[in-house]
C-alpha cells in the first residue's frame, strides 16, 4: 500500500535540491509600465529544438495591451538587469481564463543568449503530457507581489520566490483532463528563500508559474535515489479557489504550439519529439 500523498514530506536535501532546480526554470516577470518596473506574474520558461519560449498565464499578459514592455527578472546571485521580451514575436493567449489560462511568447535570439548563463530551459522530455495525473508530492515555485522589495533610492527591485510542496485535490472548479488542483491550508506554512519557516504569503504574483511533480506515489519507497531527473512540470498555475490552487495540464501547451507556432511534435511511447521551424 503507498503511503497517504499528505503525510509524505520530503527529506531536506530534496527539497532544497527541487527548489534550487526550479527556480532555475522559473523567472519573474515584471512591466515597464509606470516611472519604475512592477513585478507582475510568474512563468517558465520552455525549450522546443532551437526555440525557446516563455510561458506563463493569460491574464498575467494583460498588460501587453496597455503596450507595455514586460521583463525577466534574472535574480539570479550576482546578476543584474532585467532581460526584455521585446515586442517582435507577438504574445499568444487563450480567452477563456475559468478553463484554459495561458500564454506564451517565442523568445527573440538576444534574450536566450542573455537568459541562458543565468536560467535552465526545460526540454520536453521533462514534460507529463497525460491528462490523468497520479497522487504524489507536488511542487509550485512562483513570485508572489508581496514579497517585492522596491528600494527607490538605490533603484533596485528585490524579488522573493515562494515555493510550496503539496498534494493533488478535488475542486469544484477543476475541469477534467484540462485542469489540475492542488490542496492549500490558508494558514501554510513555507520556507523562505533563507530556509527559515514562513508563513505563506499571498498568492498574487505567482500566477503563471510551474506546477512540477517531484515524485508520484508509487516511487515513494526509491525517495533514497531521488535526484532532479524525477522532477517533472505538469501544469501552469493561474488562480486559487478556496483551498485550492488551479493550474492548466502542460498538454495543453503544446496543443496551444501546434496551433499557433510553426512547430512539429512527434509523440512516441519513449519520447516527445518537437521542432520549431
Amino acid at each position: 500500500m503507498h503511503p497517504d500523498p499528505a503525510t509524505i514530506q520530503p527529506d531536506a536535501h530534496i527539497w532544497e535540491r527541487a527548489k534550487l532546480d526550479l527556480r532555475s526554470h522559473s523567472c519573474d516577470l515584471l512591466s515597464s509600465a509606470g516611472r519604475q518596473p512592477k513585478q507582475w506574474g510568474s512563468g517558465v520558461l520552455l525549450a522546443c529544438g532551437d526555440a525557446a519560449f516563455l510561458v506563463t498565464a493569460s491574464h498575467v499578459m494583460e498588460i501587453v495591451g496597455e503596450k507595455a514592455e514586460i521583463l525577466i527578472g534574472s535574480m539570479s546571485v550576482g546578476a543584474r538587469g532585467l532581460i526584455s521580451l521585446g515586442d517582435s514575436n507577438p504574445v499568444v493567449r487563450t480567452k477563456d481564463d475559468e478553463k484554459l489560462d495561458l500564454a506564451l511568447v517565442r523568445l527573440s535570439e538576444s534574450a536566450i543568449e542573455a537568459l541562458a548563463p543565468l536560467k535552465q530551459f526545460v526540454l520536453p522530455s521533462e514534460v507529463d503530457l497525460n491528462r490523468v495525473m497520479p497522487q504524489g508530492r507536488y511542487f509550485i515555485a512562483g513570485y508572489p507581489i508581496q514579497l517585492t522589495q522596491t528600494d527607490h533610492t538605490s533603484k533596485t527591485i528585490t524579488v522573493g520566490s515562494f515555493t510550496y510542496t503539496t498534494h493533488l485535490t478535488d475542486s469544484d472548479h477543476v475541469h477534467p483532463g484540462v485542469s489540475i488542483a492542488l490542496a492549500r491550508g490558508k494558514d501554510s506554512i513555507t520556507r523562505g528563500d533563507d530556509g527559515e519557516p514562513a508563513r505563506s504569503p499571498e498568492l498574487r504574483g505567482v500566477s503563471g508559474c510551474g506546477i512540477w511533480r517531484l515524485w508520484a506515489n508509487e516511487q515513494a519507497d526509491q525517495l533514497a535515489d531521488w535526484n532532479e531527473t524525477w522532477i517533472e512540470l505538469v501544469g501552469i498555475e493561474h488562480r486559487t479557489a478556496g483551498e485550492a490552487i488551479i493550474g492548466t495540464m502542460a498538454a495543453h501547451v503544446y496543443d496551444m504550439l501546434l496551433r499557433t507556432q510553426p512547430v512539429e511534435v512527434t509523440l512516441t511511447p519513449e519520447r516527445l519529439i518537437v521542432r520549431v521551424r
